[in-house]
């Protein structure tokens, strides 16, 4: 048997462990978040901010640090007895183990990122290339910088004495031709950026062992050549934008905020993506986010955006809308993948009875190949891209999603926790949840009764 270990109730395989936990409530772990930092520091000849950028990689990319993460705690709770896992070795996690814990393997290049990122960051590095030959020349004070159409929504007073400069954004090709296009037509203030990774650590990576400190020192690089590249124009004071889940972020905010630009970073969404992150001010979405990014950035400016105590009652249901985060699995979320299935399966079969009461309201970045899936498996679940009126008397079912902050006013929501999945974590202890267990029932009750 291969990666396996053993606990005082028996054997679990690595696959069974993987599915035993939501990695999503890791993300807004304390524990979790210093434990990451702790394994940067040890684990390779880092130094200074590339140290802080490895364990931004770590916390956001890394599904191996998430299980060391739970065997530790296995551990601590003494219930972990023997590890046979190939990528934890004797010599180099010794130190995060009790005496009573048996390491099988004895040495082994460590590893934590996982060699699939490795083509997309070639992909990266190629998209930011293109985009950098084709940049627009700075030519004002203040730059937004921005990826598709939520930037503009979230710096939209900003937008009339701002140069828009577009970055690449692999993730949905057509969503960004489609925003570029449309900025193009409209303004002139609007231009291609691109950040000028160098090509060496990773043509390195596919021929030394040693990936991890590679695609460290490529990121660090890329993010120190470009807060270069705009200092070069001493006219520029501002930078607005929303890239804290650029692991590099860190360094490239701290290169120009010490030469006296000012970068305002307003959060991409309610997660937190880098442990470390460096800007004159950063705007939140809400308090437990302050805590968590306060942990290793106690003197930044926070500013929470968002009212945490405004809720919706509906007293009639007209519609059920299943706002959809997408395909958890790919996401390194197998759990909360699980969780997804079990509500889309409930919410299927009462709207077997309901016809188009109950619909999904998918996510911006879905892939095609996914919308059809989901027709396909939720065949009386109606999709839909975009709300679409009459907006009254709706009631929203989430895992986590932080359209709850845009939606509210148009109803209520309603969120799915279980037994170790709590999105109150996220959100704060005065929103509505209902345990997966219990959704059908509440759901009957809703469409009858309302509120």
């Amino acid at each position: 048997m291969k990666d396996y270990i053993i606990t005082t109730n028996g054997i679990v395989t690595l696959d069974e462990l993987k599915v035993n936990f939501p990695n999503k409530m890791l993300v807004f772990d304390e524990n979790f978040i210093k434990f990451c930092y702790r394994i940067a520091k040890n684990t390779h000849r880092l130094e200074g901010d590339q140290i802080k950028i490895y364990c931004n990689l770590l916390f956001l990319k890394s599904d191996k640090i998430k299980i060391l993460y739970h065997l530790h705690n296995l551990d601590e709770a003494e219930r972990l007895r023997e590890i046979h896992i190939d990528f934890i070795s004797r010599i180099k996690f010794n130190y995060l183990f009790s005496k009573n814990v048996s390491i099988s393997k004895e040495d082994s290049t460590v590893n934590l990122l996982p060699h699939r990122i490795i083509p997309k960051l070639f992909l990266k590095y190629f998209a930011n290339k293109i985009f950098f030959l084709l940049k627009a020349k700075v030519k004002n004070d203040k730059i937004i910088k921005s990826w598709v159409e939520v930037t503009e929504k979230i710096y939209k007073d900003e937008l009339h004495d701002s140069q828009i400069l577009i970055y690449p954004f692999p993730i949905k090709i057509y969503r960004q031709l489609k925003y570029i296009f449309n900025k193009i037509k409209k303004s002139e203030s609007v231009g291609l950026m691109g950040v000028p990774y160098k090509i060496s650590p990773l043509l390195k990576t596919l021929f030394n062992r040693n990936i991890d400190y590679l695609i460290t020192v490529f990121e660090y690089t890329g993010a120190i050549r470009h807060a270069n590249y705009f200092l070069k124009y001493q006219g520029i004071q501002k930078i607005l934008t929303t890239e804290e889940f650029e692991v590099a972020s860190f360094s490239f905010s701290k290169k120009l905020i010490k030469s006296g630009v000012q970068v305002i970073n307003a959060c991409h969404g309610l997660s937190v993506y880098s442990p470390f992150v460096y800007y004159s001010k950063f705007l939140l979405i809400n308090k437990k986010q302050k805590e968590l990014y306060s942990i290793f950035n106690k003197n930044l400016d926070f500013e929470i955006i968002y009212d945490e105590t405004f809720e919706s009652k509906v007293s009639k249901v007209s519609k059920i809308i299943f706002v959809d985060q997408g395909d958890l699995g790919k996401l390194g979320m197998p759990y909360e993948a699980a969780l997804r299935g079990k509500v889309l399966g409930v919410l299927n079969q009462i709207g077997k009875k309901r016809n188009s009461t109950i619909q999904i309201k998918t996510h911006p970045n879905t892939k095609q190949k996914e919308l059809k899936r989901l027709q396909s498996q939720y065949e009386y679940l109606p999709i839909i891209k975009k709300l679409k009126p009459p907006l009254e008397g709706l009631v929203f079912i989430t895992l986590y999603s932080t359209a709850y902050y845009d939606f509210r006013k148009y109803g209520s929501f309603l969120f799915i926790k279980d037994d170790l999945f709590n999105p109150s974590l996220f959100f704060g202890p005065k929103i509505k949840s209902v345990h997966v267990s219990e959704l059908k029932v509440k759901i009957e009750d809703l469409i009858k009764n309302g509120e």
